[in-house]
């Protein structure tokens, strides 16, 4: 008997959700990519019949039905998670049907969005087959994403108006809130109507912040921010090897094809319930926060009876995270997830570690840009981590203009004012995250003309930055030191200074852990 192993992959995921700058429709460009490989997946596999397919047994670290002798199992989910899915069919025939039917759905309901299958057929009573099967899946969807063809669309051919959001070619008149008509593109009105299904499932799952009274903003003027000046953070958070991993997953087991299964499943239930902790965990951290992050600053927007809560997960399940918030939180909040991951998946000692980038920029910055400029952040910080990748680091980048050109030129343009990334898990020296912090704190109790007369300084140069720093501390205004860094005049070496970061940050952090933290930055300046 030759079972089929089908992987199945949604691409171009953030092309899809970040298509425009509204956030209602990201939100359900969101939830519709979960759907593709969930709830959608399953309706389909379930049509197979009565009880020919099991869709809920990968939850579980079992050995797979369908592997035994007399089954009557046609299909079973091997695992989903993160807009990825693979399935074990009886045969070829039967995942073609099933993946045609799927990409019919997907048509209908989700437009735009690619979904890429590939099958590999194996005989799951010889040894190493299922891991060839695997390795031959993958090659496969390797070679569809090189193609070239994923996302290109036909539109506009003829003379039409364009997508009020995305620029593409409009074709549904959608009733705009204010009661006037917007044209929209398919794929935007689908994610579009697809918010208020989204909204449902995020009032489910995370009933605690609903609970508490708040409503998750469906619009990006309701992150909060001060008055008459609002700034988003958009904060993308990547787990560390966690494709490695997968691959030793695959090779430790791959002997034997039951174990295999087990092994695959109890990996990926493992990273998505630690996932879904350390987001729940971050959720209760910034509940219990609020009140006091309210007296040091924080607006809270609300219409009517409705509280908007100053955080929305956009992407998230599985190793990946992507959330927007108020832009003086996303700091602190990314920091505090890295840290919660890494105890979620601690396993007798070793646990596993991620990287998070922070695009913060003002409210109504392209959401696309700042969500690829968090992306190239996180890869910023995994670079420091070095191979193989086994600490949390932070990148973070404030977005003061219109952003022309990329990452690394811009920072080359400043040499030496950048000491970031920072090291998040439990580093106490000039890299770590508690230097940071402990800099930032001590920056936000000196004077205002002060502190910018000291980011001015540090950008002509390590002299006048000396000068600088004399007079503040003929004035008693001093800065911590760091474990085993030598600073003169605020420079290592006269080539890098730890002290910029903090004074870029200042304006854009409220400390969600630190009680003591209560003074907002413009009040310590008076």
């Amino acid at each position: 008997m030759a079972l089929c192993l089908t992987l199945l992959e949604c691409a171009s995921i953030q092309g899809y959700v970040f298509a425009s700058n509204r956030l209602r429709e990201a939100i359900g460009g969101s939830f519709l990519v979960k759907q593709a490989t969930d709830d959608l997946l399953y309706r389909v596999l379930v049509e197979l019949g009565p009880n020919a397919a099991d869709v809920e047994g990968w939850k579980t670290a079992g050995p797979p039905a369908i592997f035994m002798d007399g089954t009557d199992l046609q299909a079973e989910v091997l695992y989903v998670g993160g807009g990825n899915a693979a399935v074990l069919f009886i045969d070829r025939d039967r995942a073609v049907q099933v993946v045609r039917r799927l990409s019919s759905l997907l048509l209908a309901c989700a437009p735009g969005l690619s979904l890429l299958a590939a099958h590999a057929e194996f005989a799951p009573g010889e040894a190493r087959a299922l891991r060839r099967a695997f390795d031959a899946a993958a090659a496969k969807l390797g070679d569809q994403k090189t193609e070239g063809r994923i996302g290109l669309r036909r539109e506009g051919l003829a003379v039409t108006r364009a997508c009020a959001t995305t620029g593409g070619a409009a074709t549904i008149a959608y009733a705009a809130s204010d009661g006037g008509i917007e044209w929209l593109s398919a794929a935007a009105a689908a994610r579009r109507q697809a918010a208020a299904d989204a909204e449902s499932a995020m009032r489910r799952t995370f009933a605690e912040v609903t609970q508490q009274g708040y409503h998750f903003p469906l619009d990006l003027d309701d992150l909060g921010g001060r008055e008459g000046e609002s700034h988003l953070a958009v904060v993308h958070i990547d787990g560390n090897g966690i494709g490695q991993r997968l691959l030793d997953t695959l090779a430790a087991y791959q002997d034997d094809n039951w174990r295999l299964v087990a092994a695959l499943r109890t990996f990926s239930r493992r990273i998505s319930t630690a996932a879904d902790r350390a987001l729940q965990g971050l959720l209760d951290d910034l509940i219990e926060a609020l009140p006091r992050l309210q007296e040091q600053g924080l607006s809270i927007s609300w219409e009517g009876r409705q509280i908007y809560f100053p955080f929305r997960p956009l992407l998230y399940g599985g190793d990946d995270l992507t959330f927007v918030c108020d832009g003086r939180l996303g700091l602190p909040l990314a920091a505090r997830y890295l840290d919660l991951f890494s105890r979620e998946t601690d396993d007798e000692g070793k646990s596993l570690s991620a990287c998070a980038g922070v695009a913060i920029a003002r409210t109504h910055f392209p959401l696309v840009r700042a969500y690829r400029l968090s992306e190239e952040l996180c890869q910023q910080a995994k670079h420091s981590a070095g191979n193989p990748r086994e600490s949390s680091w932070l990148d973070f980048h404030v977005i003061f203009g219109g952003l022309t050109d990329d990452l690394t030129a811009l920072r080359d343009a400043y040499p030496g004012l950048y000491w970031r990334p920072w090291q998040v898990d439990g580093v106490h020296d000039a890299q770590g995250w508690p230097y940071f912090r402990d800099l930032l704190h001590r920056f936000q109790h000196w004077p205002r003309t002060q502190v910018k007369g000291l980011r001015d300084a540090i950008e002509q140069g390590p002299e006048r930055t000396r000068e600088i720093l004399e007079q503040a501390r003929l004035r008693d205004l001093s800065y911590p030191d760091a474990p085993k860094l030598v600073l003169h005049g605020g420079w290592a070496g006269g080539k890098r200074t730890p002290l910029y970061d903090p004074i870029e940050a200042l304006d854009f952090f409220l400390d969600v852990e630190d009680a003591h933290a209560t003074v907002p930055a413009r009040q310590a300046a008076q």
